[in-house]
């Protein structure tokens, strides 16, 4: 917070200002939630974002991200979520809120939620192999093998030798009972990765692989 208020009335006034002039330049309102945040004024700051975004033209992106860091630096990390969530950004513009939320929710354990983001996610990124991998994991770890296999798949066509890929796959592999494919997968991974849940993973596949088909 300011030790001087005469400075912080100031700089405001001044921002206030430059936004009046230039009603599209996007780093004066930055700057203008920043301070306002700095300041533990937020409900200024949410009130300051809405009018930025509602200007014609304006990139509302770059408001909300810029928001959304002034809540987390107070350790509002829910608040960003429920913020991020009601954002209204479409096109590629809506990446790094994706993004964000992705990273917040999981964080927060909510796997379902960072689901359903990762998908709105990939629908802007189809061709990115880490939002297809973290796509296939959330879904692993939700329970959804099946749901797991075309991201995951998807992945390992685009880095055939990723070892993070190939692991997680061999896990839907195994989960599906598919020990064959699995230890394809398994066969040849980097021994960084052949921790203990690796080992016991290569024997569940070796298992499948060698039990009579019915």
């Amino acid at each position: 917070r300011s030790n001087d208020p005469q400075a912080l009335s100031g700089a405001l006034t001044q921002l206030e200002a430059a936004a009046r002039i230039d009603p599209r330049d996007t780093p004066t309102w930055v700057a203008w939630i920043r301070l306002l945040g700095s300041e533990g004024r937020i409900d200024q700051a949410v009130e300051i974002t809405k009018r930025a975004a509602a200007v014609p033209g304006a990139d509302p992106t770059p408001l909300w991200m810029a928001l959304a860091r002034v809540l987390l630096a107070r350790g509002e990390a829910e608040r960003a979520i429920r913020l991020l969530d009601n954002v209204h950004v479409t096109g590629r513009g809506a990446i790094p809120v994706l993004e964000t939320l992705a990273d917040l929710k999981g964080s927060r354990g909510d796997l379902a939620g960072q689901e359903a983001t990762l998908v709105s996610l990939r629908e802007l990124k189809p061709d990115d192999v880490e939002v297809a991998q973290r796509l296939g994991s959330v879904r692993l770890e939700l329970g959804d093998p099946y749901g797991a296999l075309e991201p995951l798949q998807s992945a390992l066509r685009s880095r055939p030798a990723d070892a993070i890929v190939r692991r997680d796959l061999a896990r839907a592999q195994v989960k599906l009972g598919r020990g064959a494919e699995a230890l394809a997968l398994l066969d040849g991974l980097p021994e960084v990765y052949r921790s203990s849940h690796a080992v016991l993973l290569w024997a569940q596949a070796a298992e499948q692989a060698a039990r009579p088909k019915l």
